[in-house]
């Protein structure tokens, strides 16, 4: 038995070969089999074997396809082809929504999913990013954890610790503290000051120039693609010498030039200049340490804890700890710099959620019209079955149907997404990049799950099918009807959800993009006269921008400063003077005489900053109601604060001033102690208010600006788009809950509007019978309209508490939320309703309106 020829090979072969020809061919093989390869192991007889069966699969000796006389497999396929096709065009009521059930579900949850996959893939790319941790020191017990580098502040030795394998330093200054100058042009852009390690533990891949001992040359520079692009266009940049100019200036040759940074980077830069190319930078460096498999983070910070306490008697109570970085961007423990964005896990697992309610939607509403189908066509079958088909055959007719919904939804979704996807970006503000092969085969699997699962679903009712009654036109097969509204029901329940949802998503928007701030924005504009920089010559220029600007007539008030809004505060060691205490972290913002009546602050005691009383640097400050409260100050005359964060000594600071609360953090946050000092420099920002046209304001910023810096392209910012953009998330996700609720709507009324023109066209005869008895066009219209609101009704009353559950878990986040008010449960309720009553009315009321002797005619 073991050397007789494999009968798989032998059904397989016969599936293809011409019948005449088959019988010399088996014969040929089975000769073959028993005499040349009897000698050979048994695995190596049947791979033989099966090598020549394919060899006879040769044009010249297959069946065909288009034969008349006989009907192969191929002609089976070919003539079911036909038959599926003809149905579509038949049923185009129904083939048409199922395919646009499918296209725009998919659309929709490929938008979703390629989001998500790039925020949960974020820095995926550095093959080490999971073992570099940042170094953080807690001053005290009652301070906030900072990214100041242990290393620099308290001489730490990574050296003597086997589980560290590199350690990096890095300075950063942000786009307007440094800029680069090419041939007289100057340009802004992020950049790290960095330790030649830098490479070692980042993986950016480089497009062009040197791919080893990239900084380790003091006059090297390494530039990002799009940075690169931006200065020399397509010049290659490779041994150009570019001038760097902040706090130090310096001249420095393109060694290198990075790929564009990928989407999926929260580290982000324009350029990479050597640490050790000048002495001394002004910027404080966060440290980073890359570890081994001999790191535990537990105990490696037990060991270095208490080292800060023991090297600077500055901290007597300080905590030295590492953080993983590759928590960092959803967890976002310290507000570091190198992060050039931040997500928020929440949303990711909202956006989840969703994707997964779409894709239950469009396989409901999918499976719902093609049981549609099945029922409308049960007669059909019935009669095929009586003359002899199998129930088999029907099922494989049923396949191929549905595998033409898959090869035209699969074509088409992918077809407008790639169009759609640029479009995608720009209306939400994300930053993706676009990957044809991975959207393809995702979409690839959503529709051919959700057409996989409805294959099961109908190769099921099929079996269940009775004959009997699909010939006699029994209509409760397979009790569809009652399916179907359970179908209906579900989808509405997750659309009245996500649309309660996005009501408050929307409204709370509302609130904080509305709500007092405490200060005015409007007609605010911010501009950086002078960069970070070592010139002294700053200073005449400083003088002569004060001195424009306070005699042009345009100009109401200015100052130099803070922007109140989110991360221009920074954290500082503070505590009441005279108090044993350890010092805190609070938040302090840099302001100048004329940041009051510039912003229109209400002053409640003492006074502000005053250009005739107060110099910069003093050891004065003004603080908010918050902070007076929080230290229990009574009569700020006799009362000080006492500061350690300038220098290695503790300065005492008069309190001159309470200003009125005002938010200048996102409205998430309570507000907090607030310390404003005036200790201004030349680089810092200039906040301009105008009266009368901003644009003409604007414009002569733009003349004073090339004025003081001829060869430097002209920037600036409106205090009013910084406001809302701290609410940029807020308003994003408002977007996309709008759209995905559309869609949600959009898909569940498709699925309603097919079932209910199958459902009125069943119930005709009775429509009739019940006309010719007296009913009126508006009871008909209510009889049948009533049996799909039930559903909606149904599906409201099941919405309402996971409505009620996810709003409220949501809204908690924000320190300063809106009220969810009745009226959002109720009228999200209301518009489903009028959506499903317009998805049937207009079936309705042409049967209601039909003659009764066309309507007993029907059928």
């Amino acid at each position: 038995m073991a050397n007789k020829p494999p009968k798989l090979a032998d059904r397989f072969l016969s599936l293809f070969i011409k019948g005449q020809l088959l019988e010399e061919i088996l014969g040929d093989l089975h000769e073959y089999h028993e005499e040349e390869l009897i000698e050979l192991p048994n695995w190596k007889r049947i791979g033989s074997y099966w090598y020549h069966v394919f060899h006879f699969l040769r044009p010249n000796l297959l069946r065909s396809v288009f034969g008349t006389k006989k009907l192969n497999y191929l002609g089976m396929i070919k003539l079911n082809l036909k038959i599926a096709l003809r149905s579509l065009q038949k049923n185009k009521t129904i083939a048409i929504p199922s395919l646009l059930t499918l296209v725009f579900g998919t659309l929709c949850f490929q938008c979703i999913y390629s989001w998500s996959n790039n925020e949960l893939s974020m820095d995926d790319f550095h093959e080490n990013f999971d073992r570099i941790y940042m170094g953080a020191v807690q001053t005290n017990p009652l301070a906030d954890v900072s990214p100041i580098s242990p290393q620099l502040l308290f001489r730490i030795d990574y050296d003597q610790y086997p589980e560290v394998d590199n350690k990096l330093l890095i300075h950063i200054y942000e786009k307007d503290e440094i800029k680069i100058i090419n041939e007289g042009q100057s340009f802004n852009g992020k950049g790290l000051i960095a330790d030649s390690s830098f490479f070692s533990f980042f993986d950016f891949p480089i497009q062009d120039g040197y791919q080893a001992g990239l900084l380790h040359d003091p006059s090297h520079i390494v530039l990002s693609g799009n940075f690169a692009n931006r200065i020399f266009g397509d010049v290659n940049p490779i041994g150009k010498t570019l001038k760097v100019s902040c706090d130090q200036e310096g001249l420095y040759t393109v060694a290198a030039v990075t790929e564009n940074l990928p989407a999926n980077s929260s580290i982000s830069f324009d350029f990479v200049v050597p640490r050790h190319s000048q002495r001394f930078w002004r910027r404080i460096p966060m440290d980073l340490i890359l570890v081994n498999k001999d790191f535990v983070s537990g105990k490696f910070n037990e060991k270095v804890s208490a080292l800060g306490r023991e090297n600077n008697e500055r901290f007597p109570e300080s905590q030295i700890s590492y953080l993983p970085i590759a928590d960092s961007y959803f967890t976002q423990p310290l507000d570091v710099a190198l992060f050039g964005k931040y997500g928020n896990i929440n949303t990711v697992q909202t956006l989840i959620f969703i994707g997964l309610a779409i894709c239950l939607i469009t396989f409901l509403g999918f499976n719902n019209l093609q049981s549609t189908q099945l029922l409308s066509s049960a007669e059909k079958f019935g009669i095929k079955q009586m003359i002899g088909g199998s129930k088999g055959v029907l099922c494989v007719e049923m396949i191929i149907e549905r595998l033409i919904y898959f090869v035209l939804a699969v074509g088409i979704t992918f077809l407008i997404f790639e169009a759609l996807f640029p479009y995608f970006k720009t209306l939400l503000n994300l930053d993706l990049d676009a990957n044809p092969v991975f959207n393809g085969l995702s979409i690839l699997m959503v529709i051919g799950t959700i057409v996989f699962l409805s294959i099961i679903i109908s190769i099921a009712q099929l079996f269940a099918m009775d004959v009997k009654y699909a010939i006699t036109g029994g209509k409760n097969l397979f009790k569809i009807p009652r399916m179907q509204r359970t179908i209906a029901t579900i989808q509405y329940t997750v659309t009245i959800t996500l649309m309660i949802l996005t009501t408050v998503v929307l409204i709370q928007y509302r609130f904080m993009s509305t709500k007092e701030t405490g200060f005015s924005y409007q007609n605010i504009v911010s501009v950086n006269f002078f960069e970070m920089s070592a010139n002294d010559n700053q200073v005449k220029g400083l003088d002569y921008v004060r001195d424009e600007l306070k005699s042009n007539t345009r100009v109401a008030e200015f100052s130099q400063g803070d922007l109140p809004v989110n991360a221009e505060s920074f954290l500082s060691s503070w505590k009441k003077a005279g108090e044993q205490n350890e010092y805190e972290s609070r938040r302090v913002m840099i302001v100048s005489p004329g940041y009051l009546d510039l912003l229109g602050i209400d002053m409640l005691e003492g006074r502000f900053f005053s250009d005739s009383l107060d110099t910069s640097g003093e050891q004065k400050v003004v603080i908010n109601e918050a902070a007076k409260k929080y230290w229990g100050i009574n009569d700020i005359s006799n009362q000080k604060l006492t500061s350690n964060t300038s220098g290695r000594q503790e300065f005492d600071f008069d309190i001159i001033g309470v200003v009125k609360d005002f938010h200048f953090e996102h409205l998430s946050k309570k507000i907090e102690p607030l310390i404003l000092r005036y200790r201004t420099y030349p680089d810092d920002r200039f906040l301009v208010r105008f009266d009368g046209s901003q644009q003409a304001g604007i414009s002569f910023l733009e003349e004073l600006y090339s004025e003081v810096n001829p060869k430097s392209p002209f920037d600036y910012e409106l205090l009013d788009d910084q406001i809302l953009r701290q609410y940029s998330k807020e308003k994003q996700l408002s977007k996309v809950y709008i759209g995905l609720t559309m869609v949600a709507l959009i898909l569940s009324s498709i699925s309603l509007f097919t079932f209910s023109l199958y459902e009125t066209r069943r119930r005709t005869k009775e429509i009739g019978i019940r006309k010719v008895n007296g009913a009126s066009p508006l009871q008909i219209i209510c009889l049948l309209s009533s049996s799909f609101l039930r559903s909606v009704f149904i599906a409201f009353l099941t919405a309402l508490p996971f409505a009620w559950y996810f709003a409220n878990q949501w809204i908690q986040d924000f320190a300063y939320r809106v009220t969810i008010g009745w009226w959002v449960f109720v009228s999200a309720g209301c518009i489903a309703s009028l959506v499903a009553t317009v998805a049937i009315i207009w079936h309705v009321m042409n049967i209601s309106k039909q003659n009764p002797v066309e309507s007993l005619r029907y059928e």
